[in-house]
């Protein structure tokens, strides 16, 4: 078995990076994230971004506010609708409320040129996966 050098093996050092977020949950990785790469690689341009409040904050406080209460008071409930996700319908749902979602998105990573994309959720994930379908981040790997 051939042994790999870790000297040899370099990872891309990208320049601009772009940590993509719904702040629920998440805040900690977030800011985790811009730390360690503005510590590791100091000519990096970082961007934190909330996305659902860049893209619409009625739905922010919405989701926000609904998913608080309901992990607080009823996690129970929570549970079954974690559960059913997987569902047909939810995904449905899920893709359909995705796609009218993203299309703000993409203006912004259009023009942000971001080289890398860090999600912290799968909201952002799925986004940016339909954005990538439809050819609208071209410039990033």
């Amino acid at each position: 078995m051939k042994q790999i050098n870790k000297n040899t093996r370099r990872a891309k050092i990208y320049k601009r990076y772009l940590i993509v977020s719904i702040i629920i949950g998440s805040i900690m990785v977030f800011v985790t994230g811009k730390e360690y790469i503005e510590k590791n690689y100091p000519d990096a341009e970082v961007f934190l971004f909330d996305c659902m409040k860049y893209i619409n904050g009625v739905i922010d406080k919405v989701c926000g506010s609904t998913y608080s209460k309901i992990t607080t008071n009823i996690p129970w409930f929570w549970g079954k609708i974690y559960y059913n996700t997987q569902e047909p319908i939810f995904e449905r749902i899920m893709d359909l409320s995705n796609k009218v979602l993203s299309y703000k998105l993409g203006r912004l990573l259009k023009d942000l040129k971001p080289d890398l994309i860090i999600s912290t959720h799968f909201f952002v994930g799925h986004m940016c996966t339909i954005l990538k379908k439809n050819g609208a981040l071209l410039h990033c790997p």
